[in-house]
């Protein structure tokens, strides 16, 4: 039985130049062979390459980059209460959570990332040092990541290159409610339907959507 580079070769050159093989190998599969030899080479070596080329190993790219460690989140009901205070834009009740979560050693959910650059990206309200401090250098990094969030990128970046960013979290007058809200603990989690709901209307804070 002729080989399979017998049959490729024939293919190549044309049964014209070439004698067809003789006997064909078996086709793959429940193919049938043309009864024609000449036809049945053709057929036998396209069905070869598409089973070489199918074998055949992939191309290696560079992975994709990845980001620097997430770090500690604040609980869960200090990050909705974050979500209510980005709706609400007060300069103030944000810089005081902000300082708060600096403290702690927590950083923003990266559930608010988006939301954040989108509302800041043109013009950024809040103490650029917290805010660079409390998304920490995966939030940072993922602003970087955007062409259209370069500008707050940069302002961050150019932030978290400070010596010590936590001087801006102690010049920052500590909020009762917000700090109430944050707890005492990573493990802290009241749902802010309950206890820290009654907190938010105390700090005149709309429900969001």
């Amino acid at each position: 039985m002729a080989d399979w580079t017998d049959v490729v070769t024939t293919a190549l050159l044309g049964t014209d130049r070439r004698p067809v093989p003789s006997p064909l190998p078996t086709p793959w599969g429940a193919t049938r062979s043309p009864s024609d030899p000449a036809t049945a080479t053709l057929h036998l070596a396209a069905q070869h390459r598409a089973w070489s080329r199918a074998g055949s190993r992939l191309g290696t790219v560079e992975p994709p980059a990845v980001g620097p460690p997430l770090g500690d989140l604040a609980p869960a009901a200090a990050q909705e209460l974050f979500g209510r205070l980005l709706d609400a834009a007060d300069p103030v009740l944000m810089n005081a959570w902000l300082a708060a979560c600096v403290r702690r050693g927590w950083v923003i959910s990266p559930d608010y990332w988006q939301l954040l650059a989108v509302l800041t990206s043109e013009a950024n309200p809040y103490d650029p040092t917290l805010l660079a401090s409390a998304l920490g250098s995966r939030g940072r990094w993922f602003l970087a990541q955007n062409p259209q969030w370069s500008r707050l990128g940069r302002q961050l970046m150019d932030a978290a290159m400070l010596p010590e960013p936590s001087p801006s979290a102690d010049g920052v007058q500590e909020h009762a409610g917000i700090e109430r809200v944050f707890g005492s603990g990573p493990d802290s989690s009241t749902d802010m339907a309950g206890g820290d709901d009654l907190e938010a209307q105390r700090l005149d804070i709309p429900r969001g959507a």
